[in-house]
């Protein structure tokens, strides 16, 4: 199949956008970059170039600008440059240049493609980049997902060259007679990838000459096996994980039921931070019922895209979290919510509550109740008369004691309260107290108290209640 008529065919195949779509295309100057300007004209694409110069290897990279930017007028296609501090740059955020380098590329190829009212993104990554990701992610330990290579679609960016070897590539613009660039740090081998390419892959060829045709194949066979693999991961999930307010719940019976268990929590939770090796020690946990036992994650905030490189940041929509998230295991079951916050005051009514929990508050004055009264452990309403202001919200602490609605002023400590509501260790270590004064009015979500109840005479009522969690 001629060149040409393999890239359309994959196209086709991969149901990526056809001509005249409106792409923006990548172009350092290399054989990789030009063949696809070239192929993406010849075919009847919209497409401006977009050339990067991060100014590392001092005048091959304006050598390469000035190539890249005669080529555009050469072929009367309109060209965008951009050049990066790449250095400093990774230097301030303590990254290497190789990351910095990556994630500026892809920050200013979408603010192009939006500010030139493109749809598309195309970069030039080609069979041997795919299958060099492959090798690299299985080096590193990535699971099935690494060892699928590069997409052929990533949001908006495009890659309709992940069919042809860079050989096929190189042959296509000898046979039309076009120049390209060779980038000198290509040959050297500071970078783990150039290290594949030019020492490893060579040796695995020495063992099997077709050993890249044989990895391409891999390549599609685990992209198969990945739909399988999610499709049973989610039906699994359906029957094990359930949300409740802020809670994630997971059935610990079901999951050690399940086979490679370690595995299939960490698809599930591997998303909010935790790691394989802590889905380890929580599987041992559910085992050995080490009840109580808790983990935590770093900050959502780094970067795991690092992974693969050669690819942009990841699009999979995930919590975006910015603090630690923290996960218990309770008896038979798995328990995730964020980590506990600071105690904090509710200013006196009608001011705006103030700080993280007020904003899971509401608070209204009613001059009578209504009519039903709602039942419903999430509202309580109070003497407004009766209360001391400004009301405070905390944490339960050992010894705590009220006089639950109902009791006839008998006092009771939270601990038995919950313990009589069934409330998971989680549930428990999360519970709220709203308190006037010294005195506890509410354990939030259980029982108000009985001493600030509204009665016949209560002229002022307050309406105190939760508002309906969203954030999962």
């Amino acid at each position: 199949m001629m060149f040409r008529s393999k890239i359309e065919h994959y196209i086709e195949q991969e149901q990526l956008p056809s001509a005249p779509a409106s792409v923006i295309v990548a172009v350092s100057g290399g054989a990789d970059s030009v063949a696809l300007l070239h192929v993406l004209v010849e075919l009847g694409y919209n497409v401006c170039v977009a050339h990067c110069n991060f100014r590392l290897r001092g005048t091959e990279s304006e050598r390469d600008e000035l190539f890249v930017r005669n080529l555009a007028n050469e072929w009367n296609v309109p060209i965008r440059i951009q050049r990066f501090q790449t250095r400093q740059i990774a230097q301030t955020e303590g990254i290497s240049i190789e990351m910095a380098a990556r994630r500026l590329r892809y920050a200013w190829f979408e603010q192009l493609r939006q500010k030139e009212g493109a749809d598309w993104i195309a970069v030039a990554h080609h069979l041997d980049d795919s299958i060099e990701t492959l090798l690299i992610n299985l080096v590193r330990g990535t699971g099935i997902r690494g060892l699928t290579g590069i997409k052929p679609r990533q949001g908006r960016i495009i890659r309709p060259f992940l069919c042809v070897f860079r050989s096929e590539i190189e042959q296509y613009l000898t046979e039309k007679r076009i120049s390209f660039l060779v980038d000198s740090t290509n040959l050297e081998n500071d970078y783990i990838r150039n290290r594949f390419r030019n020492k490893v892959i060579p040796m695995l060829e020495e063992i099997n000459p077709a050993a890249r045709n044989s990895l391409a194949k891999d390549i599609l066979h685990f992209r198969a096996a990945e739909k399988i693999y999610d499709a049973h991961i989610q039906q699994l999930r359906d029957q094990c994980l359930s949300v409740m307010d802020s809670t994630v719940r997971i059935d610990g019976t079901r999951l050690l039921a399940a086979s490679s268990c370690e595995t299939l929590l960490f698809e599930w939770i591997g998303e909010w931070g935790f790691s394989f090796s802590q889905c380890t020690d929580i599987i041992r946990a559910l085992r050995q019922k080490q009840s109580g036992r808790r983990f935590h994650t770093k900050s959502l905030e780094q970067d795991r895209s690092e992974v693969t490189t050669h690819m942009p940041p990841s699009t999979k929509q995930v919590p975006q979290v910015n603090r630690s998230i923290q996960l218990i295991v309770d008896r038979n079951f798995v328990l995730i919510d964020t980590a506990p916050k600071d105690e904090h005051v509710l200013s006196s009514i009608p001011d705006i509550l103030h700080g993280e929990e007020a904003g899971k508050f509401e608070i209204e004055e009613l001059n009578s109740l209504p009519n039903p009264m709602e039942r419903n452990p999430k509202v309580a309403y109070f003497d407004r008369d009766t209360l001391e202001f400004p009301l405070t919200l905390r944490r339960w602490q050992c010894g705590d004691m009220f006089c639950p609605f109902g009791m006839n002023g008998k006092k009771k400590k939270v601990s038995d309260m919950m313990v009589d509501a069934k409330r998971s260790l989680f549930e428990k270590e999360q519970q709220l107290v709203m308190l006037s004064g010294d005195d506890i009015i509410w354990v939030v979500g259980l029982r108000s108290d009985e001493r600030y109840r509204v009665r016949e005479n209560t002229k002022h009522i307050l309406k105190i209640f939760e508002k309906k969690d969203t954030s999962f």
